[in-house]
């Protein structure tokens, strides 16, 4: 089985959207021992596979090879796709024009396309962008 994810530049984008601290938490509640500058090392270091500049306003990932992550890189990893926000906040517009129509579905797709490849890594992801 292949053990390592490629995402695109939107893949990449989609999970960067959740807010660290929040990844921070959930990582924190699976691992309550662990010290809180050891969750924010772990937290950034799967962000930094994303490969957001902020220079460029770009992201280019680096391959998620998940044989070097550990239970707890893996976690935060998970959070940033089962936490994500972006179905939820586009669901959320009171009165979606075709637009917003639009970019619901396509980042439903986007989602849905990063779950499969999560499951294809061997992860055990039961999150399903649906709302």
């Amino acid at each position: 089985m292949n053990k390592s994810i490629t995402l695109t530049p939107a893949q990449a984008a989609f999970l960067d959207d959740r807010p660290e601290e929040c990844v921070a938490q959930c990582v924190h509640d699976h691992f309550p021992n662990m010290d809180e500058d050891a969750v924010t090392f772990h937290v950034e270091w799967v962000r930094r596979h994303f490969g957001y500049n902020g220079l460029k306003n770009t992201y280019k990932p680096k391959v998620l090879d998940l044989e070097i992550f550990n239970n707890v890189a893996t976690t935060a990893l998970l959070d940033f796709l089962e936490g994500s926000t972006v179905c939820g906040q586009l669901w959320d517009s009171m009165h979606m024009d075709r637009s917003q129509v639009l970019a619901y579905n396509r980042a439903k797709r986007t989602l849905h396309v990063i779950v499969d490849k999560f499951r294809a890594a061997g992860l055990d992801v039961t999150f399903i962008p649906d709302a």
